[in-house]
């Protein structure tokens, strides 16, 4: 069997690919790595990766030990790349290094600009409590004055009393440090109902396209929580969409995909959700910000519902990424969830 085709597809792959000797030295990099890289073929080899990199002495102890590793959101070149090391054994040896362009994947958790996000806190709770605060008041004054028309003041600050209680809720879900009581799922049980609920949502004839892989395994996650997070991404993603525009909830299997716990065991976050857009995407001035609290793109946004997918998919075991891909270019938000053992 002839390696032409394989070789065709490596050349030709989105992905960087680096292919480095025992020690990890590189033998061998692809078109998207030296992009990535930004160097040439000729400067890539018999570089040490690691060095070359820029990456942490994990990197070059998985190396040295024949360990697959997986390190997010490392900067490479000034691109914010993953990078997957896969030993290859008996296919030849070596290893192999892939670095995929992974966009914006914020944390809350690592306290990201927290100046910013605590005076986004103080701006946004002083306009969204006032708005209504004024309104009770308004109509308190109305009653007060004896006019006839009391059920509808009444009515009114009914509902705008509700209007502060959701958002005093909303704020308290980023309180809640409890653990989640997570277990195995079916995945496209829990995207399917939350295209449930997000149908009640769409607008301006936006359609929605499910392509599913319907080999994948079980998820280990706590399905209502995962549903809201996904409920959010759909939601965001139909109103981000062109009238006529399509929104596609993909699922698929992604090999070699692992995190470290805090408990020291090695997380296979092999099950990957993505929903896609056709929309033009967040300003570049937002996107390495678009997990943080507050941040958003919209005129009336409130800059909650990313910031609250991000932190129930850390939550979950799982991971958020963010990116523009494709030709349009397309929003891709990915879901990486834990397989259930």
């Amino acid at each position: 069997m002839s390696l032409a085709p394989a070789a065709a597809l490596i050349e030709a792959s989105p992905v960087g690919m680096l292919l480095t000797d025992d020690e990890g030295y590189i033998s061998f990099a692809n078109p998207a790595a030296q992009v990535i890289v930004n160097l040439s073929a000729r400067a890539l080899l018999d570089a040490p990766a690691a060095k070359l990199l820029g990456l942490p002495a994990s990197f070059s102890r998985a190396v040295a030990s024949g360990e697959a590793l997986s390190l997010y959101d490392m900067s490479v070149a000034g691109t914010s790349v993953d990078v997957h090391l896969t030993p290859l054994g008996d296919a030849g040896g070596g290893r192999l290094v892939s670095l995929y362009a992974s966009g914006s994947a914020r944390p809350i958790a690592e306290g990201y600009d927290t100046g910013r996000s605590v005076v986004g806190v103080a701006a946004m709770l002083a306009h969204e409590i006032k708005n209504p605060l004024a309104g009770i008041r308004g109509a308190a004054q109305l009653l007060e004055g004896g006019s006839g028309d009391q059920a509808r003041f009444t009515q009114l600050i009914q509902t705008e009393v509700d209007r502060i209680t959701r958002l005093i809720d909303r704020m308290e879900s980023f309180t809640d440090d409890r653990p989640l009581d997570r277990a195995a799922h079916n995945v496209h049980a829990i995207v399917d109902h939350a295209l449930g609920l997000a149908e009640a949502a769409r607008a301006r004839g936006v359609a929605v396209e499910r392509l599913f892989d319907p080999s994948l395994p079980p998820v280990l996650v706590e399905p209502d929580s995962m549903a809201q997070a996904l409920l959010n991404l759909i939601i965001n993603a139909v109103e981000a969409s062109p009238e006529g525009g399509t929104v596609t909830v993909e699922t698929r299997y992604r090999h070699g995909v692992s995190m470290l716990g805090a408990d020291g065991r090695r997380r296979n976050l092999g099950v990957e959700v993505r929903v896609i857009d056709e929309g033009d995407g967040p300003p570049r001035e937002l996107v390495d910000h678009l997990f943080q609290p507050f941040v958003s793109s919209k005129a009336t946004g409130r800059g909650i519902g990313l910031a609250l997918v991000d932190k129930l998919t850390i939550d979950n075991g799982g991971r958020i990424q963010f990116a523009r891909e494709g030709t349009p270019p397309r929003t891709v938000f990915r879901l990486l969830l834990e397989v259930a053992p």
